[in-house]
């Protein structure tokens, strides 16, 4: 039985009925990535810089298992975590989620397929992400919805004794609710 091929756009599509947020990640030319942002709408905006910071064991333990545990900042803006389940779809859910704020299910679709993800964000006050980098209290950049979200999903327990930061990812994010065809677009370099 050979496996069916999906284009991106089936992809995308297949995600948007299921209710999930796609998010379509692909390489481009850095050479033309004005003319991309034009088409899409955003050559006149502003992109913000934020610095990502990843955790994981030194033998990326959680990269394997399909864990990401991330601490972002921005200037003039909330920092933030994620931890992140892939794959797992809403069938594979184990307990009930949906009314954690910063709770979701997205699809990340790449050009050779895609894989659905949970998460859960956690909002911080401007610095406190850098502030506990310095002390080397990365406990306190996540909240304990998301150490049980981990915990449940996978049966990890976070030993934040056995983690490193790989990092700060520095990257540049355009956003438009507007959007392309109804649905916000983002772009990130």
């Amino acid at each position: 039985v050979g496996r069916r091929h999906y284009t991106v756009a089936q992809r995308v599509r297949q995600t948007l009925a299921q209710g999930l947020r796609a998010e379509f990640k692909t390489l481009i030319d850095p050479s033309q990535l004005d003319q991309i942002l034009g088409v899409l709408g955003l050559a006149n905006g502003t992109p913000w810089v934020r610095q990502t910071h990843f955790l994981d064991t030194p033998k990326l333990d959680f990269m394997t298992a399909g864990v990401v545990m991330r601490a972002r900042s921005r200037k003039d803006s909330k920092d933030t975590s994620t931890v992140k389940v892939r794959p797992l779809m809403p069938s594979q859910m184990q307990g009930n989620w949906d009314d954690v704020k910063g709770f979701k299910f997205e699809n990340d679709i790449v050009a050779s397929g895609s894989k659905t993800s949970a998460s859960i964000k956690f909002k911080m006050p401007e610095g406190h992400v850098d502030e506990q980098l310095q002390r080397g209290k990365l406990k306190k950049m996540f909240s304990d919805e998301q150490l049980d979200f981990i915990k449940q999903q996978t049966g990890i327990d976070v030993d934040f004794d056995q983690l490193r930061t790989y990092g700060p990812v520095v990257s540049r994010k355009w956003e438009s609710e507007k959007g392309v065809s109804g649905f916000p677009v983002d772009v990130e370099t």
